[in-house]
């Protein structure tokens, strides 16, 4: 409830609505660094290294972008080095690939987060380390989704980037193992969406919170992606010798066909897709961040694995045929606002594994279109409320069915419907 639906309630004092659960009026926003990952530049770059935002040619070109995207980066540099998160580096990082068997189509598994270091504090801090040492070589491009298609449905997407880091990277300080350096590329429609926010009478608060949130959790995922590359040796050695190619290719006068690159993500623990930035956003929010791409829409978050998920045939699985139903949860304003509050991002306890998880509050529910989908309905009903369970927090709450809509009422209600 923003300041304007506030003051048709005059009678109801700011701490009253602090009591409730609001942010005060007065309460200032991210006052944190921005993290190296998403500086201008940073000076343990190669000197022969191009800087972490190219396509800017001043830092006062990057101070007038971080107008619009400053909370963002704020944000991200928030969310990537929270608790959970950081152990999700440790194990994207160090943790070794394993055998996981055969997927869905026959071809074999890796998997990864088997072995975790006994110390959370050393684990958090190497991955700390990793994240500056990725810093290095990580660069950033604002891009038009018109002349990449990968963006047309998304904020961002991870590509490899050779150029100046032929050699490829090293951010394990554990073996001597090299990887691939990565550039992200952001959506430029939804930077010029956060503007034309700006331009829209009416108090667009909520709509800059939401859509500024899903682009600082979407920058970490990529991030993720980009961790799993810079430890790939066999992809570096795969990209390698199809750059060799290429330049033997150039110097002969021939054309040069690249071969196609059959590479999949290792799968994280007992999951079964593969698709480390939505295992990052599981481990983190207890579920995946879903939004419609609509400014007045809020954020989503649901259970994963689901079907909701295999729209994307680039996700491979491991899994038998999915449950017959599954769920996407709103996203409270509570939660977003607290987000945006530096109050409550100092007050994370390093300890609290679920301190970023989604409390599940109105939910819709989707039926699964394929009709070999299992006859067992979505487990949410059956999980854990055990504050140790990846899993969108229940806290105690159970769910009725109004329609197509699951409300959750405290479990001492004796509501059999939706208010």
């Amino acid at each position: 409830m923003n300041s304007q639906a506030r003051s048709k309630y005059s009678t109801i004092l700011n701490e009253d609505w602090v009591k409730l659960g609001y942010r005060p009026l007065y309460e200032p926003g991210l006052t944190n660094e921005i993290h190296h990952l998403f500086q201008y530049t940073n000076a343990s770059r190669p000197k022969d290294a191009p800087r972490t935002w190219p396509q800017l040619n001043s830092k006062a070109e990057y101070d007038d972008m971080c107008t619009q995207m400053g909370p963002v980066l704020q944000l991200a540099s928030n969310i990537i080095q929270s608790p959970k998160s950081l152990d999700f580096v440790y194990d994207v990082v160090y943790s070794p690939r394993e055998d996981g068997g055969l997927d869905n189509q026959g071809r074999t598994c890796k998997e990864f987060g088997r072995k975790e270091h006994p110390f959370p504090a050393i684990r958090r801090d190497m991955a700390k380390k990793a994240l500056r040492s990725v810093s290095r070589s990580l660069r950033f491009q604002v891009a038009d989704p018109e002349a990449n298609p990968e963006l047309q449905a998304s904020f961002a997407a991870t590509g490899f980037a050779l150029t100046n880091f032929e050699g490829g990277i090293k951010i394990d300080e554990v073996s001597s193992k090299l990887g691939l350096a990565s550039k992200i590329y952001l959506n430029r429609n939804f930077i010029v969406g956060l503007k034309e926010l700006d331009t829209h009478e009416g108090d667009t608060t909520a709509q800059k919170m939401t859509l500024q949130l899903k682009m600082a959790i979407t920058v970490c995922h990529e991030i993720a992606h980009a961790l799993d590359y810079a430890v790939n040796s066999e992809l570096l050695d795969i990209w390698r010798l199809e750059l060799n190619a290429s330049h033997q290719a150039f110097w002969e006068g021939r054309k040069y066909e690249p071969q196609a690159l059959d590479y999949h993500e290792p799968y994280y623990r007992d999951e079964t897709m593969a698709e480390i930035g939505i295992a990052w956003e599981n481990q983190v929010f207890g579920g995946q961040i879903y939004w419609s791409g609509h400014t007045a829409d809020p954020l989503f978050v649901s259970k994963w694995p689901s079907f909701l998920t295999l729209d994307n045939h680039f996700i491979p699985t491991r899994s038998g045929n999915g449950k017959r139903t599954a769920r996407r949860y709103a996203v409270s304003v509570h939660f977003n606002q607290n987000m945006h509050r530096q109050e409550f991002w100092d007050g994370v306890d390093p300890g609290d594994d679920t301190a970023l998880h989604i409390r599940k509050t109105v939910g819709i529910e989707y039926i699964n279109p394929d009709a070999e989908a299992s006859s067992i309905n979505s487990s949410e009903n059956n999980w854990p409320s055990d504050a140790g369970s990846s899993r969108v927090s229940r806290e105690g709450e159970w769910s009725v069915k109004c329609g197509s809509v699951w409300c959750t009422c405290k479990r001492d209600s004796r509501r059999t419907a939706c208010p």
